[in-house]
């Protein structure tokens, strides 16, 4: 059932999200698409007769009845008439994505069936899809099939303008769209309710109209017998308290509790009572798996306290009702409420005044109802085991069973799947370590993934004590936040006593993503580390970042309102899991898990799978860089669950994959570079010396290997920037060659010289010798008779 507001309530939210009557725009939205994991698309259109400047406009998210406006997509640029612009999940598929600037990717797409959209322009609301303000459980829904979870919506041309009333019942009478199924995309980036090809995908097939179901009605009866305490708290901290209102003892044959989960109609669990209830006297009805303290020595252990906050109760007497709680035949979303009254993470008491129960099962809830109970806080105990809204004094509660501090309780045998002794990082990462910068993350997320084991609940409980053992202390384990050694058969959850034991936490917090056990991050060890109950209260599902107040318990720690900052010596533990979770988890279908961001802010929104803040994380991944305790607890729990964390493996990575979003980008290596002067030809025997000049980009230190590669073989230093050597004696002109090879210890650069070597002449006899000399003097004298004879002739 949908909440009700209030008209006063309805026009605050209307001024709140600047609705008007007088705001229509050519824009509106045409398809809505919400399928499988992250496909996720809006498309937008301009139904108008002319191209329209999108400056102003924007697209809200608004999430579980929320009314802020959540991941606006701001639009920038122009859209001509009758085109289509789509925004879309940067993890959906790629039939879901169109090429800018046709297609957006934005974070406004982390909606789920049941959240609200708002186009606004200038503030102003010129459409919406759902009704702001208002959780209807899991889905809008309406006449022909409507339905918007794990369907594909698109616009009936016929609609031209926007839908301004943001509060009004969804999908309303009118119908506006038509229906097709699951993961339908062909639709994506035109207008009409035809696929882009021209094509025509068959719609769902039309349900006929269903009349409104009219209230559930069911017999009553009279009696003396309530409901008289009520107690919806954490974890499986639940008990229901009938108290018998009259002076008179009661037989309580013929009665029996029924609990009805999320609007059914029929009972899922149901208790007989018997024997009889003293005058004002109470029996307690408690889950098997809460605390001691809810639990009263001569009450009934019954899986009929199994509800959440939005479930319904009722006290029947042979059948007819005695009391109810809640609206039967109803899911409220996530609690019935009004006013101070809330059923979620409550705990609340009948008043003395009420002597007879709400025997109208189908009425809305509470109604009048609400001023019958006193709400108290959370985990409230003590009014247990008495009638009335006061504290009860002596009453006795089941005792304690402690454990043996040093022997995990409840904890099951966890077989090894994987040996550390065996582990070799080149096989085990294969494809990361050879896989190019843009190919690192999805090399990762293969090698990672592959050969996980999933958990259950309870192995995670071994597995902890295992991978968080005290190394001075083989019955106890650290806890994350305090630093404290504790017994490990004090795990909370298995004894009462809450404020001495320890728990499982969540360093990704579950509700960001995750929130059912079924889903492989609820049960991946690498983020569960135990932790001080309170404390772990006290973190919540916080983000993490700097600053705020020390926490009473461990003032190493600290939180504010939106934020949580763990001791020093975790601070880079936590950095770390944090990084593994973004990697290990994009999506993928047999995860179970939707794609988990690490974003750089605080204050995420409850049930979004995105965590913060990035930044501060990586900050703190180098300020406190992997210890021997993190290599050993990666080790342990990829014996037991077959996957290890990267970031402790290879730190480095954080940096090639997160630095550039924090603003410092791994340096890419290049190789080298390298001069060699040409050399003029030399004669045998004369010295030689050429200089190569290499320089690194980065720096690195360089190493020089000269080759001869031809010529007569001559001596020269091998590793030395300056090649010298002596010219060779030989018997006619030659060439000596050498390569040069200069690395940077990742890359090499290779470049060479040629040397031209030219022979002396052969020497000469000295008979030969004056034999030419004295021809020379022959030829000197004709040469001077000749220039006589030419003188006097003439």
């Amino acid at each position: 059932m949908m909440k009700l507001t209030s008209k006063l309530q309805l026009s605050a939210l209307t001024l709140a999200l600047g609705v008007s009557t007088a705001a229509q725009a050519e824009l509106i939205i045409t398809e809505y698409i919400e399928g499988s994991s992250n496909n996720k698309a809006v498309e937008l259109t301009n139904r108008g007769t002319t191209t329209l400047d999108l400056t102003g406009y924007v697209l809200n998210l608004h999430s579980n009845g929320g009314t802020d406006a959540r991941n606006p997509q701001e639009l920038t640029g122009e859209l001509a008439a009758g085109a289509s612009i789509v925004i879309y999940n940067s993890r959906a598929t790629d039939s879901f994505k169109k090429p800018a600037p046709q297609g957006i990717e934005s974070s406004v797409t982390f909606f789920n069936g049941d959240d609200a959209l708002t186009l606004t322009l200038n503030g102003v609301v010129v459409d919406s899809f759902g009704q702001v303000g208002t959780d209807p459980g899991s889905s809008w829904s309406g006449a022909n099939g409507f339905e918007t979870k794990d369907k594909t919506l698109r616009r009936l041309e016929s609609v031209t303008t926007g839908d301004v009333i943001t509060y009004d019942a969804f999908p309303g009478d009118a119908p506006q769209w038509q229906v097709f199924d699951k993961d339908t995309a062909d639709g994506l980036g035109c207008d009409g309710i035809e696929a882009c090809d021209g094509s025509v995908t068959p719609p769902v097939d039309p349900v006929d109209p269903v009349e409104p179901t009219p209230p559930v009605e069911l017999p009553t009866a009279e009696s003396p017998l309530v409901f008289s305490e009520y107690i919806e708290g954490g974890s499986f901290n639940k008990a229901i308290e009938i108290g018998n209102t009259s002076d008179s003892a009661l037989d309580l044959t013929g009665y029996s509790v029924a609990m009805y989960s999320n609007g059914a109609t029929d009972a899922k669990y149901t208790l007989d009572l018997s024997g009889s209830l003293t005058a004002k006297g109470t029996l307690v009805i408690y889950n098997k798996g809460a605390e001691n303290a809810f639990k009263i020595a001569d009450g009934i252990e019954s899986n009929v306290t199994a509800f959440n906050g939005d479930d319904a109760l009722l006290l029947l007497l042979n059948g007819a009702v005695v009391d109810s709680f809640g609206q039967l035949g109803t899911d409220p979303g996530t609690s019935w409420s009004s006013g101070d009254f809330n059923s979620k993470d409550k705990t609340l008491r009948r008043k003395n005044s009420v002597t007879a129960g709400d025997k109208v099962v189908g009425d809305a809830y509470p109604g009048a109802g609400a001023s019958e109970w006193i709400v108290l806080a959370k985990d409230t105990s003590d009014g247990l085991g008495c009638i009335g809204d006061l504290v009860c004094p002596d009453v006795e509660r089941v005792p304690e069973e402690l454990p043996n501090d040093d022997e995990c309780t409840n904890c099951p045998t966890v077989a090894k799947v994987a040996d550390r002794n065996t582990y070799d990082e080149n096989v085990y990462y294969a494809n990361a370590l050879v896989a190019s910068d843009e190919e690192l993350r999805g090399a990762i997320n293969k090698d990672i993934s592959k050969d996980q084991k999933k958990l259950t609940y309870s192995e995670v409980w071994t597995v902890v004590t295992h991978s968080d053992e005290d190394p001075t202390d083989a019955g106890k384990v650290i806890e994350i936040y305090t630093g404290r050694s504790i017994g490990k058969g004090l795990n909370a959850g298995k004894i009462g006593n809450s404020g001495d034991a320890w728990n499982r936490e969540h360093v990704w917090a579950k509700s960001h993503g995750f929130p059912d056990q079924g889903q492989y991050a609820y049960t991946d060890a690498h983020h569960l580390r135990p932790a001080d109950a309170s404390v772990n209260s006290e973190r919540s599902n916080l983000d993490f970042d700097n600053g705020g107040t020390p926490i009473t318990e461990a003032p190493e720690n600290a939180k504010d309102s939106d934020s949580f900052e763990p001791r020093d010596q975790m601070k880079g533990d936590v950095a770390r899991m944090l990084f593994y979770m973004d990697v290990r988890y994009e999506g993928a279908a047999e995860d179970k898990t939707p794609d988990l961001v690490l974003v750089d802010r605080t204050g995420t929104e409850n049930g979004t799978p995105e965590l913060g803040k990035l930044c501060t994380l990586y900050a703190w991944h180098q300020a406190d860089p992997v210890s021997d305790w993190e290599r050993n607890r990666n080790d342990v729990v990829y014996e037991f669950q077959g996957n290890r964390n990267p970031f402790i493996d290879r730190p480095e990575w954080v940096q090639q994959i997160f630095g550039a979003a924090c603003g410092d980008a791994p340096i890419i290596n290049t190789a080298p570079t390298v001069e060699i002067p040409t050399v003029d030809a030399v004669t045998e025997g004369d010295s030689v010396s050429v200089t190569a000049t290499a320089v690194d980009a980065e720096g690195d230190e360089l190493t020089y290997l000269w080759t001869q590669t031809a010529g007569p073989a001559v001596e020269f230093d091998a590793t030395s920037a300056t090649l010298s050597f002596t010219a060779p004696e030989i018997d006619e002109d030659t060439i000596v060659a050498f390569t040069l090879v200069v690395s940077d210890g990742e890359f090499s650069v290779e470049s060479g010289v040629s040397v031209a070597v030219e022979a002396k002449p052969a020497p000469i006899h000295p008979a030969v010798a004056a034999a030419i000399a004295y021809i020379k003097r022959i030829l000197a004298y004709f040469a001077w008779l000749q220039s006589l004879f030419s003188k006097f002739w003439f």
